[in-house]
């Protein structure tokens, strides 16, 4: 449908394909078919009047008036200022296709994200982001009424080999803890984007579907992305940073338009911490028998700032502790019937630094 002349369209798009949404398709075909029927009954049914007022030249038709060239009137437009946002990722998730009902958003996986193939059973590895809100309307910070001139995703690569990644837009959302290869959401299967992923390790940026970002900002949600591998070779992946780490991904917009304002800076990685945490774990009693309550205590350290603890069996994660902003110190604990020999558990603590 066109934008009537006095209407400014909210987002617009230059110099790239803002391609329809289904979800925008399925709600306008039905007007468009009903109107193209109602222009052919008209055609084949009835007589189109011709007028018969003598063809004039543009200017001779006192209700018709020549436009003004600008240039002539010593009139200068004023090129459009080109801004950039970047909005932090919230929500982000790798999936596995080996482990199918495994959710990583955990403490042992949760600062990655991994594209790519398991070492057994060649299974599909998935990155799934959510990023948002994008519009000003919607508590974003891009301004409405602006052209966007390119759209990229923002990921820090922690390993793995240069390859071609594909990014595909999400049809519905997900929750980052609970979401599986089993429950994962329906993915688009056309636009893609491509993009090779440098040898080198640190910042890239990854091409995105256009229309995931006019479907996010026309209703009004994030923007839902999927990072997949083009390879099919068993126990091959790359890895990136996920939204847990302070080497979070996020998007960035570039636009004509209106100035954003100020908006909050990104949170920057400690960088000069390089001591690592102190762990402590106490049992309770310090020898249990079978059937006796047992307690497991972690109680984590740190010179700068903390960022979490957490107690494991295996990957299954038992209790977990995160740091609010500048807390150095952590504790949790866990309590159980003990049943030996059973008593196995993994103890983790980080912090803020991404070095250590």
């Amino acid at each position: 449908m066109a934008t009537p002349a006095n209407q400014t369209p909210r987002i617009s798009f230059k110099g790239l394909s803002r391609f329809i949404s289904p979800r925008w398709l399925h709600r306008r075909l039905p007007v468009a078919a009903s109107l193209l029927s109602i222009l052919l009954v008209a055609v084949t049914t009835g007589s189109m009047p011709v007028s018969t007022t003598p063809e004039q030249p543009l200017g001779a038709n006192p209700a018709v008036t020549a436009p003004t060239d600008p240039q002539s009137a010593g009139y200068q437009s004023t090129p459009l200022t080109e801004y950039e946002v970047e909005i932090a990722c919230q929500t982000a998730v790798f999936v596995d296709e080996t482990n199918s009902s495994s959710n990583n958003s955990g403490a042992l996986q949760g600062d990655y994200l991994r594209v790519g193939t398991s070492p057994e059973f060649c299974g599909q590895l998935w990155s799934l982001l959510d990023i948002g809100p994008i519009a000003q309307a919607d508590g974003g910070p891009l301004p409405d009424g602006v052209t966007i001139t390119e759209a990229r995703l923002k990921v820090r690569k922690e390993s793995g080999p240069s390859d071609t990644v594909k990014v595909y837009g999400l049809k519905t959302g997900f929750t980052e803890g609970s979401v599986t290869w089993n429950n994962r959401p329906e993915r688009y299967n056309s636009p893609t984007a491509s993009t090779t992923v440098p040898t080198s390790n640190g910042w890239t940026y990854l091409d995105i579907p256009t229309f995931a970002l006019d479907d996010a900002i026309d209703y009004h949600h994030g923007i839902r992305l999927a990072v997949c591998p083009t390879w099919t070779g068993c126990s091959r992946s790359v890895v990136f940073r996920s939204d847990e780490h302070t080497y979070n991904p996020s998007l960035v917009i570039t636009y004509l338009g209106t100035d954003p304002g100020p908006t909050p800076p990104l949170p920057e990685p400690i960088l000069d911490d390089t001591v690592p945490c102190q762990l402590d774990v106490d049992w309770t009693p310090s020898n249990p028998s079978p059937g006796q309550m047992v307690t497991i205590t972690a109680t984590a350290t740190d010179d700068v700032a903390m960022r979490y603890v957490a107690i494991y069996r295996g990957s299954i994660e038992l209790a977990r502790r995160d740091a609010t902003a500048g807390q150095t110190g952590l504790s949790v604990s866990y309590t159980e019937e003990a049943v030996l020999p059973s008593l196995n558990y993994l103890v983790t603590a980080k912090d803020l630094s991404p070095d250590t």
